[in-house]
């Protein structure tokens, strides 16, 4: 991971200093770390990242991820969960940018190898029939609603059977499923909803062709939201996601046809024969498709979020050696400079086909304009017979793609980048596999960061578990395998690798076609991932309880251990915690104490997340509560808990929750006011005030509400201070809140400035905080360029911060405070005082 890490950071040095962007253009430059669980905390590297106004729309595997920090050069998102290998994308003011390395989702394990890996076959629950239908061969998965969950998207083909008409009336069509899975574990065919149909050519009536070859998913105006781009028998059809929600309006539909595109044959082959990538650098996605007999690329010259056929620009490239529909095409920026280049092969088995050739990508030297000027020659690459399809990723983590290839359907091949400003590959290391038709799919299985592959046959798929390092190239004796069965239905096609129940834990999508009812049907079969993931390591050893109240607290877990998360256990009473958490088993805590669930022992279980800052509501006043912290690997229903040690406190809760405790100047009286959301037995408010903030005396009692859950307000006026001690400048005051059994408590101290020698009333120090409210830091000056001293209390008096200024001006870091009320108190060297309320956005 570290030696990856380096050589992304390099690239992204050699990028900055030879390559020239335009103005306010973003770019992603690399990211780290290469690989990581959901929810672990990704960081983007770039430039003009936080350009314009507009959202940041980051995708990790076609998962939106949730966006936690911008500025120019890097932003934070968390590694959302459903995400798939492949680039990080950035939408934003227009413009869709990509890593040009992919991103590895991963999950925590530390033992496994493919004997051991546990694919649970819910061959009863998650078996999806297609009657009168093919699923052929084009699998994707994609959040297309950015609703959190991956949904499942297959191209449907009725065949040339004119009577499988009656099932549908279009040949082909791009068929959705929605996600609409509880996380709470297992899956089953009431998790998708659906499903729901699209045709590439709404002009063409029903009962006639329209078929779809291929088809992919990206943003394609820049908006945020996914798009679909399918490649259709007279053209392509871009599907413009209008962000309303799954549904068969969803779309608008987008027709690029011309003598460009001749038709396609009815070829229902594994051909993938349509590419998303920016190929110009203009921050839009380009299309590439193959015709018979040609490479075509679809520049995509759009400049705001509303497009249409104007915006497209169809440009031939390359004319094929051979007319075939069998073409295969892929891009990636082999050579790493930040553009990317062209592999494409031809399928077709014959004793000849043994080649792959590669369009290097040199759009802005050779050419201004996205046309077969903007590539190089053809480089030629002799390879072994008859490829079928190649992924193309960086199986040893040296920073450069690979080749993984399936050749003569018994092969496959392992081909290693062998760097540089030029496009080569090492000689292939080849392992022999089952006879297979071309379905190869990959994916950290393990969670160990590296790229796992998983084919298929008839009856079974095989995991080869990668052990390749950046020491030296991608070797085929360093795979080990495993084979599991589809004990029911077998298997046909491979699917998508995707974590569908939110568990962090890849899933597998396969398909199994076979005759129903007499009718050729198709079946959505899904594989759950059900490896046991290793517990964590080390424990937390450090929290408190970092603000109490009446019915709530605040958690302060400052050591936490190496788990991917951490859960807090709670108890009533003085009796330790005992009870301990069920691995693989979901937990609906709610941060309640009274609604969240409990153990054997009657603790609750009230948190389980990743955050180090916890609020814990519906407590009892004045109650105690034993607090247990357990640090987790997994989420949800895949979770092992470190039930062996857990860190423990105690605590009492407060009789009075305050909302806020004032003073005021009125001439020369001070008028105190306070309010609290909620009282326990509490019997009254004794007013102390102090002249020295050492010692008290009492001025008066107020009546309080006793027990009461309602926000209630009172006051309290000490009129004219000054006279009772007149040398002082500053008078405190408290609040001694007292309980019916004459326990007792008390408020935070406020300050106020008295009358003194240092200010003369028309001279009464003006003091300005801003922002109002502040959010990550706090900023204060005073009229006059003199030394003072801040300090920055809580609402309960607790000092927070000091600061000490000598021009007027003083900041707080305050990325770390709650929402809520604060109280600064200046001091200066003449004795002026000045207390300042600010609040906390």
């Amino acid at each position: 991971m570290q030696t990856r890490f380096l050589l992304l950071f390099l690239a992204n040095c050699l990028f900055v200093s030879v390559s020239t962007v335009k103005a306010q253009m973003p770019s992603i430059t690399g990211f780290a770390p290469a690989a990581a669980h959901p929810r672990a905390v990704l960081t983007i590297y770039g430039s003009n990242l936080n350009t314009g106004t507009g959202a940041r729309h980051v995708f990790v595997g076609n998962v939106k991820a949730q966006v936690l920090s911008v500025t120019s050069d890097s932003i934070k998102v968390r590694v959302p969960f459903g995400a798939t290998v492949g680039p990080v994308v950035l939408s934003a003011n227009n413009k869709t940018v990509c890593s040009n390395l992919h991103f590895v989702p991963t999950y925590p394990a530390s033992t496994a190898t493919p004997s051991n890996l546990n694919f649970w076959p819910t061959e009863g629950d998650a078996n999806i029939v297609q009657s009168g239908m093919r699923n052929n061969y084009a699998f994707k998965s994609a959040d297309i609603d950015n609703d959190g969950k991956v949904d499942l998207f297959t191209k449907l083909t009725i065949l040339t059977n004119t009577a499988n008409l009656i099932y549908a009336p279009y040949y082909s069509k791009i068929r959705l499923f929605k996600n609409i899975s509880s996380n709470s574990g297992g899956i089953s065919n009431t998790n998708f909803n659906g499903p729901y149909d699209f045709i590439g050519d709404s002009t063409i009536s029903p009962g006639n062709y329209n078929f779809i070859g291929d088809f992919e998913i990206g943003d394609i105006n820049s908006d945020g939201n996914l798009d679909i781009v399918a490649r259709i028998d007279s053209g392509i059809v871009f599907f413009i996601n209008k962000g309303i929600g799954i549904s068969t309006t969803m779309f608008s539909r987008i027709l690029i046809q011309g003598i460009e595109f001749p038709i396609m044959p009815t070829s229902i082959s594994p051909v993938s024969a349509l590419v998303l990538k920016d190929f110009d650098s203009n921050g839009k996605l380009d299309v590439l498709v193959t015709t018979p007999n040609s490479l075509i690329v679809i520049a995509n010259n759009s400049s705001s979020t509303t497009i249409n056929q104007s915006n497209f620009q169809v440009n031939k490239l390359v004319t094929l050696p051979y007319r075939s529909a069998s073409w295969n095409i892929a891009s990636e920026d082999f050579n790493k400079d930040f553009k990317p280049d062209i592999l494409y092969y031809y399928t077709y088995s014959s004793t000849t086909n043994d080649t792959l050739f590669f369009l290097q990508n040199d759009f802005g030297n050779s050419s201004s304009i996205l046309d077969s000027n903007a590539f190089l020659a053809p480089i030629v690459s002799k390879y072994l017979l008859t490829p079928i399809t190649s992924k193309i990723e960086d199986f040893n983590q040296d920073g450069y793609f690979d080749l993984a290839t399936n050749y003569a359907q018994t092969k496959l091949a392992f081909q290693s980048n062998a760097g540089g400003v030029s496009i080569g590959f090492s000689n292939s290391s080849n392992i022999s596999i089952p006879t297979i038709f071309g379905w190869t799919n990959i994916f950290d299985f393990n969670g160990d960061g590296k790229i796992d592959i998983v084919f298929n046959n008839s009856s079974n798929y095989s995991l080869q578990k990668n052990n390749n390092d950046p020491s030296g190239p991608v070797l085929a004796s360093l795979f080990t395998s495993a084979s599991y069965s589809r004990p029911t239905y077998g298997i046909d096609n491979l699917g998508p690798v995707c974590d569908l129940d939110n568990d962090g834990r890849p899933d597998l999508v396969t398909v199994k076609h076979e005759i129903i009812s007499s009718v050729m049907s198709g079946r959505l079969l899904i594989s759950r991932n059900t490896y046991n993931i290793e517990p964590p390591s080390l424990p937390t050893t450090a929290a408190n309880v970092a603000y109490l109240y009446a019915t709530s607290l605040k958690l302060n877990i400052s050591a936490p251990g190496n788990g991917t998360g951490r859960v807090v256990l709670m108890k009533q009473g003085t009796a330790p915690i005992t009870g301990t958490l069920t691995n693989y088993t979901y937990y609906a805590a709610t941060q309640n104490y009274n609604t969240s669930p409990s153990l054997s022992d009657g603790s609750k279980v009230v948190y389980i997340g990743d955050t180090n800052m916890v609020n814990i509501s519906g407590l009892n006043g004045l109650t105690s509560y034993q607090i247990k912290i357990v640090e987790v690997n997994g989420w949800a229903n895949a979770t092992n808990f470190f039930n062996t040690s857990g860190y423990t406190l105690s605590t009492t809760t407060l009789p009075v929750t305050w909302l806020s405790f004032e003073a005021n100047k009125v001439e020369k009286d001070i008028n105190l006011t306070w309010q609290t959301a909620s009282e326990l037995n509490s019997q009254s408010f004794l007013v102390e005030r102090s002249f020295d903030n050492l010692s008290w005396q009492t001025l008066g009692k107020v009546k309080a509400a006793g027990t009461s859950n309602q926000m209630h307000s009172y006051a309290y006026t000490d009129k004219n201070p000054a006279l009772v001690q007149p040398p002082a400048s500053t008078v405190y005051y408290r609040l001694k809140q007292v309980d019916f059994n004459q326990d007792h408590s008390y408020s935070s101290t406020v300050a106020i400035p008295l009358q003194n020698s240092g200010t003369s009333a028309q001279e009464e120090l003006i003091i300005t905080a801003y922002p109002v409210p502040f959010t990550d830091k706090l900023s204060l000056e005073i009229d006059k360029e003199e030394s003072y001293s801040a300090v920055l209390y809580n609402s309960f008096g607790k000092l927070l911060q000091s600061n000490q200024s000598n021009d007027g001006k003083v900041e707080f870091n305050t990325q770390h405070l709650s929402s809520g009320v604060y109280v600064v108190v200046i001091k200066t060297l003449t004795g002026d005082v000045k207390v300042v309320k600010v609040m906390k956005e």
